[in-house]
């Protein structure tokens, strides 16, 4: 049965933090009358070239955790890696066209992806239409998520409701 370790967060500038101060929650989006491609001119995107986030701190966590335990079979892992990992592996069957590689250490086994070729000139060459598609997906993400549990939302008229349709998404 999965549990909870940890937390760690990357605040704006991509600083790690061993706490759970970048943790959003969900809160249905009021789509009324929305745009998402509203703020797009403003969008923070992480540097291009960047490539896959390195999975160190996610490993930095899991030591920061079992330094913090009494228990030290609570951070006793059989494979660590990012979710998303384990998404691309299972949709593979269903995007043959687009190849990835991944790379695994057996030291205590990590895994974590490597940026191809072919991922790094699709991305260089995306259309204004794909990039903007993308900023979809992370304004939506914006749009259903707010900085405190929705049992601290006293109304519609929440200032932290209210600015969701017009903050800007930063995806660093």
């Amino acid at each position: 049965q999965p549990v909870e370790i940890m937390s760690f967060s990357y605040d704006d500038k991509r600083n790690l933090h061993m706490d759970d101060r970048e943790l959003k929650y969900y809160y249905p989006p009021d789509l009324e009358n929305c745009d998402l491609s509203r703020g797009y001119e403003k969008f923070i995107q992480r540097e291009d070239g960047s490539g896959p986030t390195p999975i160190h701190s996610l490993l930095d966590a899991l030591a920061h955790a079992k330094m913090l335990s009494q228990d030290k079979n609570l951070t006793r892992v059989d494979l660590v890696s990012w979710r998303g990992i384990f998404t691309k592996i299972l949709c593979t069957p269903y995007n043959r066209n687009e190849p990835w590689e991944l790379g695994a250490t057996l030291w205590n086994v990590s895994s974590e992806e490597h940026e191809t070729e072919y991922t790094k000139e699709n991305a260089e060459g995306a259309t204004p239409r794909h990039k903007l598609m993308i900023y979809w997906g992370y304004k939506f993400e914006n749009l259903c998520t707010i900085n405190k549990p929705a049992s601290q939302v006293n109304s519609v008229e929440d200032p932290e409701l209210l600015s969701r349709k017009t903050s800007v998404v930063n995806t660093n």
